[in-house]
Order: C-alpha cells, then sequence, then structure tokens
C-alpha cells in the first residue's frame, strides 16, 4: 500500500471554480433579465468572478459591484494598484470574505476585468446590515452576506429606479457575533 500526499488546492487556483460560480449569474440572468445592477461580497474572487463573468456574457451593460468589508480590503486594493497586494486583515464579521489573495489566483483578472465598482464598508454598516435583514425578514445572514446589504444601504439614492441583485451568500455566523449586533442595534427596550 502507498501513502499518497495530495497537495492542498486553493480553491481560487481551480479552474473550474468561477464556472461553478457562474451558475449563479446563469440563475440571476434567468430569472431576472431586467437586472441592472448586481452585487456580490467578495473575498478571494471566486463567486463574483464567476458571477459577473456569465452576466457580463449576457449582458454587458450590467453593472457589477464588489463588496468587501473595510477590514480586510485587499481585492479592492489589489484591483486599485493592478496586482495582488498582501495587507493585513482585521477582526471583522465578515470572515467569509477575509484573508488574501493567493499569487496565482485565476479570480485576480476576472475581477479586474468584469467587477465595474468595488465598495469596503465597516464593521458598522455590516452589523446595521445583518440586524435589518433579521428585524425586517425575519432571516439570519452572515457577515459576508451583509457586505452587500450594507452596500445597498450606502448607495441607495443611486440605486433608486434600477433592477438590483444583492448575492446573499450565507448565514454561517456564530450566536455571540449575532447576540451582540442585536444588542448594538436592537431600539432601547426591544429586548
Amino acid at each position: 500500500m502507498r501513502n499518497h500526499i495530495l497537495p492542498h488546492l486553493y480553491p481560487n487556483h481551480l479552474h473550474t471554480h468561477p464556472s461553478s460560480a457562474g451558475v449563479i449569474g446563469y440563475e440571476i440572468y434567468k430569472h431576472l433579465p431586467s437586472v441592472d445592477v448586481c452585487i456580490v461580497p467578495c473575498g478571494g474572487g471566486g463567486l463574483i468572478s464567476g458571477v459577473s463573468g456569465y452576466l457580463k456574457a449576457v449582458k454587458p451593460s450590467v453593472q457589477m459591484i464588489g463588496a468587501q468589508p473595510q477590514a480586510s480590503p485587499q481585492m479592492v486594493e489589489s484591483v486599485k494598484a493592478g496586482r495582488i497586494v498582501n495587507l493585513p486583515t482585521l477582526d471583522t464579521l465578515s470572515n467569509g470574505t477575509a484573508g488574501g489573495i493567493e499569487e496565482g489566483s485565476i479570480t485576480f483578472p476576472y475581477c479586474q476585468k468584469y467587477v465595474d465598482e468595488w465598495e469596503a464598508v465597516t464593521e458598522t454598516e455590516i452589523s446595521t446590515a445583518v440586524y435589518d435583514v433579521l428585524d425586517r425578514h425575519h432571516k439570519v445572514i452572515e457577515g459576508a452576506a451583509g457586505c452587500g446589504i450594507a452596500t445597498v444601504h450606502r448607495k441607495a439614492k443611486q440605486l433608486t429606479g434600477k433592477t438590483v441583485v444583492v448575492v446573499v451568500c450565507g448565514s454561517n455566523i456564530s450566536p455571540a457575533a449575532l447576540s451582540k449586533i442585536i444588542a448594538d442595534n436592537a431600539p432601547v427596550g426591544y429586548i
């Protein structure tokens, strides 16, 4: 019997990764071909590169906006610099988008080519967004999804009258983080 040690393959190095995420873009366009703006949370770029690649292929006029936390703005700053930059990652509610971009990541060129605008949102904006979705829609979302919702809040005036899609990417949030968000955002006497 032989032992094989397989190399760790980072998802953002796999050539199938952006095309897999492109299925989300397909579903958006299939159900809402009138989409004007699509906002996608971004960490290493896998999700947004696939969604934006598909949407730009079928509807080049769609405005793609990437959302990251200010505490971990690696893709935002890398696109500005025209190369992958390494920055420190601070604590963030958006742990799903935190961290750097690996050298050789195939998602970086997609993000440069297909994403029209980037927003780096604050922890307060993320917290408010997570709370608002819980309060208004009775849904729990994670901090990464909160980045997208926070971007909608921040750009509300510019988005008025447009058909906007936000990819809400998950609900992986700890009870402690969610409790703090509720305590920080609920009206006095609400709890």
